[in-house]
Formats: C-alpha cells, structure tokens, sequence
C-alpha cells in the first residue's frame, strides 16, 4: 500500500526514506506517533503515483524527487534542494466530551470504559527554494487529504478529519529548516483540523505490580477500627467517646390522644465508619 511491496534490492537504510509502514506503531500504545506516521503514508503514497519529473515520490532517497517526513525541522542535507513535505502534529486537548468520559461498568468486575473526543491539527509543512512550488504542493496536499478523507476516518480512532483545511501563506521557512544560512527555503503550511476518539478500559487491580494481593475496602475498613478502638483505650475514653447520641421517643402511654410523656432517656448507636 505505501509502495514498500519489494525493498529487498534497497540499498542501506541509512540512504532511504524510511515509510511508515515500517516503523513500529500502533493505536493503542501510541496514539499520536500513530496519526502521524498514517499522515505521512498517506502522502509517501499519493505522491508515488506521481509521474516522473513532478514530485515523484520513492522510498529511495538518491531517486525520490520529493521528501516526505516527520522530521522537525528538516536538515539541507536531508532535502539536497528537493523539495519537502514535513509532518508535524499541533497540541491536542482532553476534551471531556461527557461526565467522567464514563461509557460502560462492568457489574462483574467493576472495570470502568472510558472515551473522550479530542482535538488536534496536523500540519503540512510544504518546503521549497520557489515560492511558486511550496504553494503549489500545499493546494494539491489540501485537496487530496480533504477529497480522500474517508481513508483517514476508516482508520481506527480518527472520527474527524479533512474538512476545513487552512491553506496558509508562503513565508520564510525560518527554523523550519535547519542549515539554510542563505534563507533560501519558503515554507506553505496546510493546518487539518483531527478528532480523536480514544477509549481506556480500566479495571481495578487486586494485586500490586509486585504481586502482592491489594487490601481491600473491608480490610481497610476494620484495621482503623482496631487502631480507633485501641487509641480510645490508651487515651481512657469511654467506649461511648466515638458514637452520636439519638434521641428515642419510648412512645405514648395513652394511644388515644393522652399527654404526651416526657422523654425516657438517651440510645446511643454506633457511628458507621
């Protein structure tokens, strides 16, 4: 899919622009490297199918006349004047889409699922000596991520993607760049609003990391009892010190609207804990 079917006549890696489909990723250890890296196959691939003589892209870097990259910023070395495309993904917030982000507990286990929508931006970072080509690399990489982006939201996690894709102006590339004494290098930025939806399943441990077994909530509970109990003790306070006195009404002599007696005394009752 990415144009890696048969790379074992490659060179050495160290001369290759590496593809995303060979760096070890996945969405559920690595969410944000993972979107990435779907961004940067998706490019390595639109811009394979490109004839040669305009910005054919190829896993071989003495060949491809287009870089493609997550590298911030790119080295010249990198780029030997070709032109670059560098990925680069912007903040991405927890949104607390709902109350808790809780979706489901498990009355089994009490294992908790929890989901969140959250947004973020990647950013095209479209490099080029010519102002004319870095604007023109950022309206075709506008137009394909937003005219394919059901290729992105077919992907696992990816809810949002490809509308309102910002388009903005040629300027110098800055630090975007890194060895461009001269300032030769433009940069056109193309920001795509992302949404992210992410799930935990969180269930409660009944042992630590090292194996022993978690004290549960009862065992807690009648160890400070103990303590309490025994602190009372050392202190000489009566075994009433810790209770809420309620007053109990022992009830009318005359049922049928005699005086109503008065109170009879105090009950205590244990305070629960």
């Amino acid at each position: 899919m990415y144009g890696m079917e048969n790379m074992s006549n490659a060179p050495d890696p160290s001369s290759r622009v590496f593809a995303a489909s060979e760096l070890t990723s996945s969405w559920g250890n690595d969410p944000l490297n993972y979107l990435v890296r779907v961004f940067v196959a998706f490019l390595q691939t639109i811009w394979e199918t490109a004839p040669k003589g305009s910005f054919h892209w190829t896993p071989l870097s003495e060949e491809t006349e287009l870089v493609i990259t997550e590298e911030n910023p790119v080295h010249v070395e990198t780029m030997e004047k070709r032109p670059a495309i560098a990925v680069a993904l912007g903040p991405m917030r927890f949104n607390g889409s709902s109350l808790d982000d809780l979706v489901m507990v498990n009355v089994r286990n009490a294992a908790e699922k929890h989901s969140d929508l959250m947004p973020t931006n990647i950013t095209l970072n479209c490099l080029s000596r010519v102002q004319s080509e870095a604007r023109f690399l950022a309206w075709q990489n506008a137009r394909m991520v937003w005219s394919l982006r059901k290729l992105f939201i077919a992907e696992k996690g990816i809810q949002e993607c490809g509308r309102k894709n910002v388009v903005g102006s040629v300027s110098p590339a800055g630090v975007l760049v890194q060895g461009d004494t001269e300032a030769e290098w433009v940069v056109c930025p193309v920001t795509i609003p992302v949404y992210l939806q992410y799930t935990d399943l969180v269930t409660p441990l009944k042992t630590e990391f090292n194996g022993h077994p978690i004290h549960t909530l009862e065992h807690i509970t009648t160890k400070f009892r103990t303590r309490t109990d025994a602190l009372r003790s050392s202190m000489n306070l009566p075994d009433t010190y810790n209770r809420v006195p309620v007053m109990e009404d022992r009830g009318l002599d005359n049922m049928r609207g005699g005086p109503r007696p008065p109170l009879r005394g105090q009950v205590f009752q244990e305070r629960k804990i």
